[in-house]
Formats: structure tokens, sequence, C-alpha cells
């Protein structure tokens, strides 16, 4: 629906019509215009109880927790109790005070004024005191809440960090990450599981205080028995259907920004570590350690708010507690009591005029309501609980989920100054190969062998196994059949973190992480990540000449993990927090893409320094370099560059490149492997396989066409 031409554009600097308010890390603005409307929910369907207590040491796993801050836990408990049943108690004494005064006045026994008083203001004053014990319970509970969101989603960062290749894509240990996936959960199973034991123990407390109200009113008063089963019996019959106010969001024009580098470095390194696109830079680089070490530092640093993104759920707990403490709300809620404080008026006031069974009608609708309301909480927390308690488990489970590429034992390499000077030898010893999922060889036993030192080139058609080869030597995957041999060692002997840090690789299918673009070059050597010279260093040799077109230079983001929000813009809203606004969602609750597009040359160039970093800061360590089809997306000149710089890192270390193009990589090789469906068909050096006239050379004499015809 268009706006209307008159209303004015959404302007965060027009202080006039939007309010500013900093909650936690995020800055909100407003343009209230609030409406109210009434939600009637139905009563959910019943379903038999399950077993409570299946899985129950992952239950008392999070009581453990819950208890560890054990001035939290209690405080939270104190107040639950004084909102949910001192409170709720004291209401219903009051009540039943009001109850004998009005039974005196039917005798002629007025009573005494201090009294009346007393229980004429006692009673809304207690219902607004409740109102704002149960508002610092809100706010104890939210803490509680982002406390165990907090510490699950750094758990979470710990069992998807250390997943290898194939176990992250294994369908069911995908099924388990989803289902894991806190972002996209609004309920999640701990929190429901924790909401679930308060309701259980306040309930009973709730129920026998009720009870206890109701029978100290029946065995007052004798003749009140058929009233209690008058009260009773209406709910057991309805089901105990609920009104619940609910105010509307759907009016309010709002938008948040966060600009807070800690939090959008904490998303990053959540996003780095949860998409399946980012697994292979994760595993080959070795990046769980830094992202460990980075997650604990934020996590201590940022606190909740590491887990509170600004969106339309926090919008509305805000809105709920800016509403709460207006004078409209606190009046509403005293004005709760006054039916039946006119009515205890007029009953003293003219007695003969109220007959007293109405007024016992009240108290006991109210003790009865109470009860029958507990009694229906016990009844479906069971159900509630057992889930709550299996959900539970997976997210526990987690972080025992073994990895399919067992990880070795020997140290490696023997001598690392003799390794980073001299390269490694690889032998592939009858290696077939085929990914998961699929039943069709990559790789159909492969041979070779690549001496210490040497530059090798694996060239072939699209397909033909050559990225394979390189995914096999970093242990993405292993064989299927065959073994692999680095500097004659079973490859899998090898530790795994210590084989990946002697490697710098750069993969076809690269993918820049969801951080600024100078941490995605730093990370190609964790060790140096923060270290800015270095990472200038790098860039200049992989000839990024793009980074002053960046809004931020190298604090720029390609793929942004913290988006802003906002909510019923003005159309002549062009632009919020420095982005354009896309109007062809959902116009109640939009997103504005704080993503920054680059050619694919140029994207390109930024995995290049990634991999470059860690050649010249792991110059020392590194003693195998590995590049698959490197400059793909680059013109020529930048693809000639490319290739002389990578000549004059690579001293005396091993390199093996894959590509399809020959010319000025090809003619420097020691050795040349040509490759067709996952096969070694022909190896040597250029000249040795141009003049053996097989496949090598008509690809060769293919390319010399286009530049000799």
């Amino acid at each position: 629906m268009a706006s209307d031409n008159s209303t004015p554009a959404f302007d965060t600097q027009d202080s006039s019509h939007v309010k500013h308010d900093r909650v936690g890390l995020w800055d909100l603005y407003v343009q209230e215009t609030p409406k109210a409307q009434w939600l009637w929910p139905g009563v959910a369907l019943w379903r038999y109880i399950q077993q409570l207590w299946k899985d129950g040491a992952y239950v008392h796993k999070l009581f453990l927790f819950l208890i560890s801050d054990p001035r939290q836990f209690i405080l939270d408990l104190l107040i639950n109790l004084l909102g949910e049943v001192v409170f709720r108690t004291f209401r219903l004494w009051l009540s039943a005070q009001l109850l004998d005064v009005m039974t005196a006045a039917f005798d002629n026994r007025p009573p005494e004024e201090t009294w009346f008083l007393f229980l004429l203001f006692g009673k809304p004053a207690a219902r607004v005191l409740g109102g704002f014990v149960q508002d610092f319970h809100d706010a104890l509970d939210d803490a509680t809440s982002k406390r165990l969101q907090r510490h699950f989603t750094r758990r979470l960062i710990t069992a998807r960090a250390r997943l290898d290749v194939p176990t992250f894509k294994d369908s069911t240990v995908a099924s388990q990450l989803q289902a894991a996936d806190l972002e996209a959960s609004s309920n999640p199973p701990y929190e429901r599981l924790r909401k679930v034991i308060s309701s259980v123990f306040l309930a009973l407390v709730a129920l026998t205080s009720s009870f206890v109200v109701l029978a100290l009113v029946v065995v007052k008063y004798n003749d009140m028995y058929a009233l209690v089963l008058a009260a009773f019996l209406p709910p057991l019959l309805h089901m105990a259907y609920m009104m619940i106010s609910w105010e509307s969001r759907s009016s309010f024009v709002w938008a948040a920004t966060c600009r807070d580098s800690r939090y959008i470095k904490w998303k990053g390194l959540c996003a780095t570590v949860a998409l399946d696109k980012h697994r292979q830079e994760v595993v080959v680089g070795n990046l769980n350690p830094y992202v460990n070490r980075e997650a604990d530092n934020l996590e201590r640093e940022l606190g909740n708010d590491a887990v509170t993104d600004f969106d339309r759920h926090e919008f509305s707990f805000w809105l709920r507690r800016k509403a709460r403490y207006s004078l409209r709300a606190l009046l509403l809620d005293a004005l709760n009591e006054i039916p039946e404080l006119v009515l205890a008026v007029l009953v003293v006031n003219n007695p003969s005029h109220m007959p007293l069974l109405l007024a016992s009608w009240t108290v006991i609708q109210q003790a009865t309501k109470g009860v029958i309301s507990e009694m229906w909480t016990m009844f479906y927390l069971g159900e509630t609980f057992a889930e709550c308690s299996y959900d539970l488990k997976g997210l526990y489970e987690l972080a025992n989920v073994e990895n399919k590429i067992v990880d070795g034992n020997v140290p490696f390499p023997e001598n690392r100054q003799d390794t980073a000077a001299k390269g490694v030898s690889i032998e592939f010893r009858n290696v077939s190969f085929k990914y998961p999922d699929t039943n069709v060889y990559a790789l159909r036993d492969v041979s070779f062998t690549i001496q210490r030192g040497e530059l090798a080139v694996i060239v072939g058609f699209n397909g033909s196994g050559k990225s394979t080869i390189l995914k096999l030597i970093t242990r993405v995957f292993d064989p299927s059949d065959g073994a692999i041999f680095i500097d004659g060692a079973d490859i899998k002997t090898l530790k795994l973190f210590d084989l990946r840090e002697s490697i710098a690789c750069l993969f076809q299918d690269y993918s820049i992480l969801p951080l600024s673009i100078g941490l995605n070059i730093g990370l190609g050597w964790p060790e140096s990540a923060d270290d800015d010279d270095a990472i200038q260093a790098a860039a200049r040799l992989a000839e990024i000449d793009f980074e002053d077109r960046l809004g931020e230079g190298f604090e720029s983001y390609l793929e942004h993990p913290v988006q802003d929000h906002y909510a019923n813009l003005p159309e002549g809203t062009t632009t919020i927090f420095g982005q354009k606004v896309d109007f062809k969602g959902v116009r109640t609750g939009m997103s504005a893409n704080r993503n920054i597009s680059l050619s694919g040359g140029q994207t390109q160039k930024i995995a290049v320094a990634r991999a470059l970093m860690r050649t010249t800061c792991g110059n020392d360590r590194v003693g195998l370099m590995l590049f698959d089809e490197p400059s793909a997306h680059m013109d020529p000149v930048a693809e000639y560059s490319l290739f002389k710089t990578l000549r004059e890192l690579r001293g005396g270390k091993t390199m093996i490149f894959s590509s399809h193009r020959y010319g000025n990589l090809t003619r420097h090789a020691g050795v040349i492997f040509y490759m067709k469906e996952g096969r070694i068909l022909e190896r040597g050096t250029q000249e040795e396989l141009i003049a053996l006239g097989g496949g090598y050379a008509e690809m060769w004499k293919l390319q010399a066409e286009a530049f000799t015809s």
C-alpha cells in the first residue's frame, strides 16, 4: 500500500518526529502510531503425557548451568514467587477480608474506618505493585534467557568449528545443525525447558496457596460449598479459555542499526563456522583455534549483547517495557479493581440492597479461577517437558559428533626449516575417490610422484579431477581407495593441524568469509590475523587496487553478518543508515542490505591475498603451495603478474597448480600431469608432452591458435 504523499520521509536525523533510544549495542529510532487490538487464542490440543524424565541428564546439565550464578538464580526465583504467588495470594486474602467487611455490614456492624480504607486502597495498590514486581521479573527473565542463549551459541561455535567437510555435509549432522540453529528458532529448547521447570514449581506453589485461601473461605462460611462447585464447573467444562491483551506493533515506524565492530565480528565468526560454503576455508586454514580464541574474548566483552539482534521480537520487548510504565497502563491496572470496590462501598452503605451471596461469589470465583488455571498448567507441562528434554539432548550431543576425517598422531614435519626451504614430496598410490552421496568416481586409480621443491601443474578439462587431487592432499576428504604419502609417511598418520599448517592453499571454489575484507586476508595466517602491516603487504602482492573504492577500506564487508532492521518506512524514504531502501518486501519487517558487490576478479584477488598471507607470514613453516585455478577470473595482465609473484615467493617450496590454461605457467613446470575423466593420461615437461602429440598437445595447440591464426 502506497504512502500518502503528504507523509514525510522517515529520517533518523529528524529528532522532531523520530525518537532515538540506545538499546544495548543498537541505536533504535521510533516514530510511534500505536493502536491496540485483542487476540483470542485457542487452547492447544492435548496429547498423552510421555515419559517425563527421559534424557534427564541433559536437564541436569541445564540446571547446573542455571545455578552456576546462584545470586541471579535465587533472585529470579524469589521475584518470580513474589509476583506469581505472594501478590496473587495477598489479593485473594484482601478479597476475603472485604467479604468479611460486607458480611459484618449485613449484620449492621460497620467496619473500622482505618481497616476499611486499608482494604479499599490495598487492593489496587497490590495490583500496581505486583505489576512492578512482574516487570522486574521480566527483566531478570530476559537476562537469564540471553545468558542461556549466549552459552549455547558459544557451544555451537565450538561444535561447528571442529567439524570437517564430509561430516558437516552429512545429512544427519546437517539435520542436527539445523535443529540447533538458535537464530532461526524463536523459542529454543533450553528456553522452553527453563520456563517449564519454573512454571511447574510456581504452579505447585500457586495451586497450594489458592486451595488454602479457598478452604479458609469455605470453612468460615458453611453455606458456600454449592458456590464452590458452581465456580469449578464452568472452567472444567470449557477448557479454561483465556483472554490475552496484545499491543499491535504493526503500526509503529521504526529502524534499528548496530555499528559496534565487536558485535559485527562476533556475528561474522558465528556465520563463518555455521555456513557450509565456508567449511573448506575453516578446515584447511586451521581457523579453529583463532575462531575459539576470538569468540572467547568477544563473549566476555559483549556479554548478553552478543545474542541481541534487534529484530521484531526485541522491538516488541522494548515496546512492552516502555508501555508498561505509562500513566495509562498504570491507571488501567488499578481500575481493574474498581468493580469490586464499588460493590463493597454499596454494600456498606446499603446493606439490604446487595445480597451476601453475590459478594461471596466474587471471592470464590477469583480463588477457583486460580486453582483451575494451575491445574491445567500442570497438565500440559508434562508433555512439553519431555519434548524440550529431547531437543535439549540434541543441542548437547552436537559437541560429541565424530569427524569422518580421523586425526593422525605423528607430528609433521620432522624439520620445519628444512621443509620450508626445500618443500615436501607427494606420492599418490592407486588413489580412487568419489564424493559423498554419489556413485561417480572423481578419481580412478591415480598414481604419481612429485619431488621435493618441484613445480607441478595439473591440466585438463573441467571435471577431470584436478581440484579433487588438491582436496585430498589437504585432507578435506580421504581417498575411497589407495593411499597418499607426504615425505614418505602415510598422510592419515600425520596430525591434521600440522599438515594443514605446512600448506598454503587456494581452492577454485573458495569463499569470502562474512568478516571484514582485512580479516578475510589476515586469516590466511591466523596468528597474524590482526597484523595490519602484514595484511597490507599481502594485499599489495595480490595487487588489490580497489581498497579506496570501498566505503570503509579493509574494514568493509562483502557479506555483512549484521543487517539493519526497519519497518513501515514511508516510500519517500530512499536511504536509511547510508543504504538504499528496498520496498519490494513485506513493509512491516524489512532489513537493509549492507553488503558490497565486487567483480569476480576483485573477489578472487581477496582469496589470493589470503593465500599469500599464509605464504609470507608462515614462510618458515609452509613447505607446500597449492593453487587451484587462481587466475580463473583475472585478466591476462593480472594473471601474468600473479604467476610471477608466486614463482618469486616459492623459493624452494613444492608448488602444485591446477589449470586449464597454458603458456606462462606450464612453460616453467618441472612436471605436467594431463588429466581426463579422473585419470592421469600423460605426464612430463611441456616440451615432452607437445612432442608426444597426445591430448595435452591438442589442447595446447587449440589455445595457441587463438593467438597465431
